[in-house]
């Protein structure tokens, strides 16, 4: 949900609080085995207008987490919810994507993972409060990882907060520093910042990293 650019609803760095660390870490993999009522129904999305080859592509990653939600362990089946998740994402079909992601990480799947796509389709539907909390619950469960930290960057950017975008993006370089997204993300911080020769020196290293 958009804010008015009050103090209160800016976005705070990925550093959680006692009180966040607590609700984050339930939300993104604390429990890795809950009951089935606890996850959510998918809906699935119509594939009548969808080409053959991405038709069947679907329905095979659909039979597989069908079959998988028979007798498959828990870890395989948040695993396989990721995966339909990626194909929906990789389609389009952000709804459907975004619930897939959701049982995945409650089912204890890689949160790094499928944290990071499900921040991304928040962020593409405009709920940054989402996109950004999931950020942190992946955060806190995979500390330092370098994709999540740049993809906070981008966030922050997509908020109007430089300076915090700066802070992630140069953490995430610490964390990998041959993260071209952070690089240029740095360059974008710069240049939002008014400090355009900063932003052309982060520009050229990106090029040359090509």
């Amino acid at each position: 949900m958009e804010t008015d650019g009050s103090p209160s609803h800016r976005i705070r760095p990925l550093a959680c609080t006692a009180v966040c660390v607590l609700c984050l870490a339930c939300s993104v993999g604390c429990n890795p085995d809950p009951p089935s009522d606890e996850l959510e129904a998918l809906l699935e999305p119509s594939l009548v207008a969808v080409e053959p080859a991405v038709r069947d592509q679907l329905l095979e990653a659909r039979a597989q987490l069908a079959q998988l939600r028979e007798s498959g362990s828990p870890s395989a089946v948040g695993a396989a919810y990721g995966s339909l998740g990626e194909h929906y994402h990789a389609y389009d079909l952000l709804e459907p994507a975004a619930a897939c992601y959701r049982n995945a990480l409650r089912l204890g799947a890689d949160p790094s993972r499928y944290g990071y796509h499900l921040a991304g389709v928040y962020n593409r539907q405009g709920r940054l409060e989402e996109a950004w909390a999931t950020l942190e619950g992946a955060n806190l469960a995979t500390p330092g990882v370098a994709p999540i930290l740049a993809r906070a960057g981008e966030l922050a950017l997509r908020r109007s907060e430089p300076e915090v975008a700066e802070r992630h993006f140069r953490a995430a370089l610490d964390a990998d520093p041959d993260c071209a997204t952070a690089r240029y993300g740095l360059g974008e911080a710069a240049r939002a910042n008014g400090d355009l020769d900063q932003a052309a020196i982060h520009f050229r290293a990106t090029l040359s990293q090509q």
